[in-house]
């Protein structure tokens, strides 16, 4: 069982070849994964930083979505599964030949994160295992980078060792330092001419910072109040619109709370439209006068967070937004007009939560025009024309029919007759 494992595969070279998906199995499946994910972009950055989720920025998820809704984007999705297959780490570290360090975030959500260590550490690289998702640089950075100075540093000193001098080699190296150190001490320059380098030093970048202080100032004397106001303008457009942004999602966000509230309340208004005081025994309205109580709380408490019922008006137009059609009768007001107001419906700063319920006119049903009418009448005349035949026609068969029953009826009575005769004679 053990060598049918991924890591014993990888290990031993055995992956089979890669073979591409067809195109209309690979589009489906990259159209599936695409909305998949995109309904689940901000946790799943969240889920990709398991240890630190702050370094998602904010904006993040709205910045992928935005980028996600380009036409192209199932495209990109689906062009992955074209891609060839990754080749063996065993091949891969073959061709390196060198030595490898690996640090592995051993929480990524994305795929087997311990195996993959596991795969490397068995392939003779140096693995670092840290507590972290699939961006492990990004999520803990101190943690990644010591590990990566420490490796550095080890194998820079190992190649200054292997690349050590020894025996003549060295005493030849020294005596060329030797020389090199006495020319260079000659071509020391004296303190005066140091001091004169450097003042020539300051005078340059002098020259260069009154340059940029100039442009500096004359890029201020060009934008002036105008560029300031225009600047200030254009900071407090940003804050009003993040703000209409923020409050619109606070109001949406309400708004789908409050919906799921919307059948409560409904059965609430049908049990006490139902109610009759009159009829009703004394402990029985005690109870209903309990829950009208309990809906007066309940509606005045969506008030305060921004709730109002709004009626509709008869002879307004219908919106399918704002009013929810129980019925269509016919009216002599105008068709596509409100007729009749049976519920008032909730909002919530615009957002509707549940439409008003109305009766909408279907208009009046046109007269027919005097064509139509004389077409009708002539059709009416023929249906009766036939009628009266085929009345005349089952007349008739009757008639004969009777007839033919007492002819046959008159034969029986001869033959009865005949039998009789013939008996009184025996």
């Amino acid at each position: 069982a053990q060598g049918g494992t991924v890591l014993a595969r990888t290990q031993e070279g055995r992956l089979g070849p890669y073979r591409a998906p067809p195109n209309l199995v690979l589009g489906g499946f990259a159209a599936g994964l695409f909305y998949f994910l995109q309904g689940r972009i901000e946790k799943t950055c969240e889920n990709l930083y398991p240890t630190n989720p702050s370094v998602v920025k904010q904006g993040l998820a709205r910045a992928i979505f935005r980028d996600s809704c380009d036409p192209g984007a199932t495209g990109v999705i689906a062009a992955g599964g074209k891609l060839p297959a990754p080749r063996p780490l065993n091949e891969l570290f073959a061709e390196f030949g060198g030595p490898v360090l690996a640090v592995q975030g051993v929480l990524d959500p994305l795929n087997d994160a311990r195996g993959r260590a596991d795969a490397l550490e068995a392939l003779g690289a140096k693995v670092v295992r840290i507590d972290a998702g699939h961006c492990p640089h990004d999520e803990q950075p101190a943690l990644v980078a010591g590990p990566l100075r420490e490796f550095a540093a080890k194998q820079l000193d190992a190649t200054e060792t292997a690349k050590a001098p020894t025996g003549q080699e060295s005493e030849i190296i020294r005596e060329g330092d030797r020389e090199e150190a006495a020319e260079e001490k000659a071509e020391e320059p004296t303190e005066a001419e140091l001091l004169q380098k450097e003042f020539d030093d300051l005078e340059k970048q002098l020259s260069a910072l009154e340059v940029k202080a100039k442009e500096a100032a004359d890029n201020v004397l060009e934008s002036g109040k105008t560029g300031y106001m225009r600047a200030a303008a254009d900071v407090d457009n940003y804050k009003r619109a993040l703000a209409k942004d923020l409050d619109q999602v606070k109001k949406t966000s309400m708004a789908g709370a409050l919906t799921g509230f919307m059948p409560i309340l409904d059965r609430f208004e049908e049990v006490y439209g139902a109610f009759d005081p009159a009829a009703t025994p004394e402990g029985e309205a005690k109870l209903y006068g309990s829950y009208h109580a309990l809906y007066g709380q309940l509606t005045l408490g969506f008030e305060k967070l921004g709730m109002a019922q709004y009626r509709a008006e008869v002879g307004e137009a219908y919106s399918v937004l704002r009013h929810e059609k129980t019925q269509e009768v016919e009216s002599e007001a105008k068709k596509g007009t409100v007729v009749e107001a049976l519920a008032p419906g909730m909002e919530l700063g615009g957002t509707i939560i549940r439409p008003a319920r109305v009766v909408v006119s279907a208009g009046m049903p046109e007269p027919p025009n005097a064509e139509e009418e004389d077409l009708e009448v002539s059709q009416e005349a023929a249906t009766e024309g036939e009628e009266s035949e085929e009345s005349d026609i089952s007349s008739s068969g009757e008639k004969e029919g009777v007839v033919g029953e007492e002819k046959e009826g008159g034969k029986g009575k001869k033959k009865r007759r005949g039998k009789k005769t013939k008996r009184r004679r025996e």
